[in-house]
C-alpha cells in the first residue's frame, strides 16, 4: 500500500484514476493544479505522483522540473499521463524526475502495472533525513501560482501507442 499524489485538473479524471488503484488499498491525495500538488507533495511525501502534463498554472513539464531541482522532492518518482503523443517531450521528461509515460485514455491494468512497479522500486530510496518543514499549502500554492504563466488547458488529441523510454 502506497501514499499516491494524483496532480490533474480534470476531477472526472482523478476520480477514475482512483477507481482503478483502489483493489490495491493506496492512499489517494488529489491536486487540481501544479502548486497545489507541490505543496501537498511537500507536506504529504507521497510515495509516487502521476502528473498530467496539460495542467493550469504551471505545466506537467514545470512540475516534474520543480520535484527535479528541490532536495525534498527529488526522490518522489513521477508518471506522467497525457493526451499528447511527442517523442520531444518524453525525452526532455526523462531528463527530469519523469519514469514513465502513459497515453490517456489510460487501460487501468497497465496503469496499475506501471504504479506497482515503480511504488515497489521506490521504497527504499526514500529519503534518509526528514524533509524541512512545509509551507501551508495556500501559502505555496499562492506563491507558486504568482510566478507562472496563466492557465493551460488539456488539449484533447487522438491517442497513438505511447512511447516505451529505454
Amino acid at each position: 500500500m502506497a501514499k499516491i499524489l494524483i496532480i490533474d485538473d480534470n476531477a472526472i479524471m482523478r476520480k477514475n484514476i482512483w477507481f482503478m488503484l483502489r483493489r490495491e488499498k493506496h492512499t489517494i491525495l488529489e491536486a487540481a493544479d501544479g502548486p497545489t500538488g507541490i505543496a501537498l507533495a511537500r507536506s504529504e511525501n507521497p510515495d509516487l505522483v502521476l502528473l498530467d502534463f496539460m495542467l493550469p498554472y504551471m505545466s506537467g513539464e514545470q512540475v516534474a522540473r520543480y520535484f527535479h531541482e528541490h532536495d525534498d522532492l527529488q526522490h518522489i518518482p513521477i508518471i506522467v499521463l497525457t493526451a499528447m503523443n511527442q517523442p520531444e517531450l518524453v525525452m526532455n521528461m526523462l531528463k527530469l524526475n519523469v519514469r514513465d509515460y502513459l497515453l490517456k485514455p489510460i487501460k487501468a491494468d497497465t496503469l496499475r502495472e506501471r504504479v506497482q512497479s515503480l511504488v515497489s522500486k521506490s521504497s527504499p530510496a526514500q529519503p534518509a533525513s526528514k524533509p524541512p518543514p512545509a509551507k501551508p499549502a495556500e501559502t505555496e500554492a499562492e506563491a507558486l501560482t504568482e510566478t507562472e504563466d496563466a492557465p493551460q488547458t488539456d488539449g484533447a488529441q487522438e491517442s497513438q501507442p505511447a512511447l516505451q523510454p529505454s
